[in-house]
């Protein structure tokens, strides 16, 4: 590894630590998060795959300056998949775009995220402040149309009179089309 640094190496590493994550986890926590982004998100790699019990070390590095390693950092919650990685994601859905937008897309790996779609929905205060987020979440939702769906979009689908807020406007015509 130290005569061929490279990309390669620090990937095959990367596995290599994977393989055994719990033992090595102890280890990490010590060094996480690092100086060196790259070796950061490597971290949160290995972290991911050392299962429940990480989920709070990995939550500041979700708002990492660089996006990659907050990727890293959310794919890694998505591996680990417990009650508090949701809870996390879901908080990273509010952040800034290029925090939220791969949030958006991770949230949908978690068993509870429909239903927490669905909360987040129903919550006049997160529609209002993030309109376009909402639609992503409502037209991701209405794969799977239920009861629940139904009573949210009904409730959705007023904001379509919402002239003067063109993002609240196609939130109301989207909940229309469910």
């Amino acid at each position: 590894f130290r005569q061929r640094p490279g990309e390669q190496n620090s990937l095959a590493l990367v596995k290599f630590m994977s393989a055994c994550p719990p033992a090595l986890a102890p280890g990490i926590l010590a060094l996480f998060p690092h100086s060196n982004k790259f070796v950061t998100r490597n971290l949160a790699t290995v972290l991911g795959h050392a299962g429940t019990g990480h989920e709070d070390a990995l939550a500041p590095v979700v708002t990492h300056a660089d996006v990659r390693v907050g990727r890293g950092a959310l794919r890694a919650l998505a591996q680990i998949g417990s009650a508090r990685a949701l809870e996390i994601v879901r908080g990273a859905l509010t952040e800034r775009e290029d925090v939220a937008a791969p949030a958006v897309d991770v949230f949908w790996s978690f068993a509870g995220a429909r239903q927490a779609a669905l909360e987040r929905l129903a919550d006049a205060g997160f529609v209002s402040s993030h309109p376009a987020l909402a639609r992503r979440l409502l037209e991701h939702a209405a794969t799977q149309f239920d009861s629940d769906l139904e009573r949210v979009a009904a409730a959705l689908e007023a904001l379509g009179f919402h002239l003067w807020r063109p993002a609240l406007l196609a939130l109301g015509l989207a909940a229309a089309r469910v």
